[in-house]
């Protein structure tokens, strides 16, 4: 106990007039199975969180994403830590999102306990907030991203991300991903036998040119059908090319496949993945026969991943798939 007028004056003149023991609360925090460490605004801190699908404890980091089938329910609990008195009830977010952005799945609620919500958090202890997602039957495969944040439920507007001072992460912070595994309802209406080194098999293609004729300025539609042999760290690029040697390239797309959802990093043991490419003909594609090729490569040295076709080496390392007659 202190008297006095001033702080100094009560830090001088304490008396200790007793003893309290406080026995243990039996209090256990729960503790995240995975560790993050994310600063939204000035409010709060996102210190980890646990990934469950089905009941089933998931592990997930952005080299070996967690895999779950269409269908699956998807549990993340995320634990917050205010960083002082929040003055508003700030909304959360879990949305899970493409390569581009686009929320395949999303929910957004009032975060923590129903009868704990951000305006009584304090700095002493972590608040969970559990999120339900449901992946979609129809989904196609590929990896998604968990994007997770706080906004102002008046005006919509996020909490800024950071981890320190100098690292801005704007507006959402993207979880490790998910890997989706949804087989194609399809299948190829042309079989092939192409082997990609040790990674996958070519085993078919669609192709929408009818007679296997086009003119310039048409879009023609292919997809390619692969079978996963075993994973790699790889990341390549699949290249589709139509060329003639004796006219040239009449079109090419050259890109990760089914438009960046699914690098072949992430691709799966026995998963089947169809690719489907547009290709646009040149205007100025001279008439004549050309050749449909295939195959992959890597980015940082242009060297092309080793392919056989029926057991031979493919010439260049480019698998052939149709002949197409451009007409005039």
């Amino acid at each position: 106990m202190g008297l006095g007028d001033h702080v100094e004056e009560l830090i001088q003149k304490p008396v200790i007039v007793g003893q309290v023991s406080l026995p243990a609360t039996g209090y256990d925090e729960r503790k995240p199975r995975q560790r993050v460490h994310v600063q939204a605004g000035e409010q709060a801190q996102l210190l980890g969180f646990d990934l469950e699908a089905g009941r089933k404890p998931l592990t997930a980091t952005h080299r070996r994403p967690a895999v779950a089938p269409a269908g699956a329910y998807l549990r993340y609990r995320l634990y917050w830590r205010a960083l002082g008195p929040i003055d508003k009830n700030y909304h959360g977010f879990v949305h899970l999102v493409d390569v581009n952005g686009q929320p395949l799945v999303q929910e957004d609620q009032l975060p923590g306990p129903f009868f704990h919500p951000p305006r009584l958090w304090d700095p002493y202890r972590l608040v969970t907030d559990t999120y339900l997602l449901r992946l979609p039957p129809d989904a196609p495969s590929g990896l998604y991203w968990p994007a997770v944040g706080l906004y102002d439920f008046e005006t919509l507007e996020r909490l800024p991300l950071r981890i320190d001072e100098t690292s801005d992460l704007g507006y959402d912070y993207r979880l490790p991903p998910i890997k989706l595994l949804n087989p194609p309802a399809a299948k190829p209406a042309q079989a092939l036998d192409i082997q990609l080194g040790e990674m996958a098999w070519l085993f078919g293609m669609d192709m929408s040119a009818p007679n296997a004729e086009a003119r310039p300025g048409d879009s023609l539609v292919v997809t390619l059908y692969y079978r996963v042999a075993q994973p790699t760290t790889v990341n390549y690029t699949r290249f589709l090319h139509l060329h003639s040697d004796e006219h040239g390239m009449a079109a090419q797309q050259d890109g990760i496949p089914q438009n960046g959802r699914n690098p072949t990093w992430a691709w799966q043991a026995d998963e089947v993945v169809a690719d489907t490419v547009e290709l646009s003909i040149a205007q100025g594609a001279p008439p004549g026969v050309y050749t449909l090729y295939s195959g992959f490569y890597t980015r940082a040295n242009g060297a092309r991943l080793p392919l056989a076709a029926q057991g031979q080496p493919a010439p260049d390392n480019r698998a052939t798939l149709a002949t197409i007659t451009i007409l005039p």
